[in-house]
C-alpha cells in the first residue's frame, strides 16, 4: 500500500460526498487506501460513509464512533486511524474539504519518491467561506526546512501547511507510538515530522479546498477563547516533546512565545 487518504468527518453530510468523490477519482500507478473516521455523527453521514464502504469495498474503510471522541478529548481523532494506516504516505483530508486535482496524489508521491530527504510534501490550496473562493495569505508558499518545522508557529505560518494538502512519510511504529499520539494533531504534528527532515512545496497541482465557517466546522466556528486555550495545551506538548528528545533550545522558544 502505498498512500494511507486520512479523513475526519463528523456532521458533514452536505460535504462528504464531495471530499470522498474527490479521493476515490485519484488516478494513480500505485495502490492506495481511504480510511475515515466518523465521530459519532447525528446527521447521517456515517450512512454515506457506509454507501462509500459498499460501493468501493477494496478502496474505503471506516471506523465509526458511538461516542464523539472530540468532546471527550478536544482532539481530532486522527490517532483511531493512524493506528490503522498501511500506507508508506498519509494524506490528508477531512471531510468538509476536498482535492480538485485528479493527479494530487500521484504528484505528491513521484516527488516523495525521489526525494528520500523530505518527511512532508505540500500543493496549494483555497479557502471557501461564505460562498467565495480565497487565498489563504498574501505570502506565497514555500518550502520549510527540517529546522523551521521545529520551530514551527502556527500564529505566524504566512502560508501555512494545511490539513487538507499536505502528504508525510508514515513513521507509526510501536518505537514512535507514544510520540506520535502526544503530538496529534496539525501544529504539534508538524513539529514532530520536523526532526526527520524537511517540508517541500509543490506547484502545479490545482489547489485542493478548505472550508471555513459552514456551521459544523469544528475549529473555525470556535470564539477566539477557545482557540487560545487549545493553543495553549498544544504548547505544553510540544515543549515536553522537545525537552524529552534533548532539544530544549526549540523547546526553550516555544515557551518564550506562551509567555508573550
Amino acid at each position: 500500500m502505498k498512500v494511507s487518504v486520512m479523513c475526519l468527518t463528523y456532521n458533514h453530510k452536505n460535504f462528504i460526498r464531495e471530499a470522498l468523490d474527490s479521493f476515490v477519482m485519484q488516478k494513480t500507478t500505485f495502490p492506495f487506501e481511504i480510511l475515515v473516521h466518523d465521530d459519532a455523527s447525528t446527521d447521517g453521514t456515517d450512512d454515506i460513509v457506509r454507501e462509500y464502504i459498499a460501493k468501493y469495498p477494496d478502496l474505503v474503510r471506516g471506523v465509526f464512533q458511538t461516542e464523539n471522541q472530540f468532546t471527550k478529548t478536544g482532539e481530532y481523532p486522527y490517532i483511531h486511524i493512524y493506528k490503522l494506516a498501511k500506507g508508506e504516505y498519509i494524506a490528508n483530508c477531512d471531510g468538509d474539504d476536498y482535492w480538485v486535482d485528479p493527479l494530487s496524489l500521484q504528484i505528491r508521491v513521484d516527488f516523495m519518491d525521489a526525494h528520500p530527504e523530505y518527511i512532508m510534501c505540500f500543493h496549494d490550496y483555497v479557502t471557501f467561506q461564505h460562498g467565495k473562493f480565497g487565498l489563504p495569505s498574501a505570502e506565497q508558499p514555500r518550502d520549510w526546512t527540517s529546522e523551521e518545522l521545529m520551530n514551527y508557529n502556527p500564529l505566524d505560518s504566512g502560508y501555512g501547511i494545511s490539513s487538507c494538502n499536505r502528504m508525510y512519510r508514515n513513521t507509526y511504529s510501536p518505537e514512535t507510538a507514544e510520540d506520535i499520539e502526544l503530538m496529534m494533531p496539525d501544529y504539534p504534528e508538524v513539529v514532530y515530522l520536523g526532526q526527520y527532515g524537511g517540508c517541500k512545496y509543490i506547484p502545479g497541482i490545482k489547489p485542493a479546498v478548505y472550508r471555513r465557517l459552514h456551521g459544523t466546522n469544528t475549529w473555525t466556528g470556535q470564539p477566539r477563547k477557545y482557540h487560545d486555550k487549545v493553543l495553549k495545551e498544544r504548547r505544553l506538548r510540544v515543549i515536553q516533546f522537545l525537552e524529552k528528545k534533548g532539544l530544549t533550545e526549540y523547546a526553550d522558544r516555544v515557551r518564550r512565545l506562551m509567555n508573550g
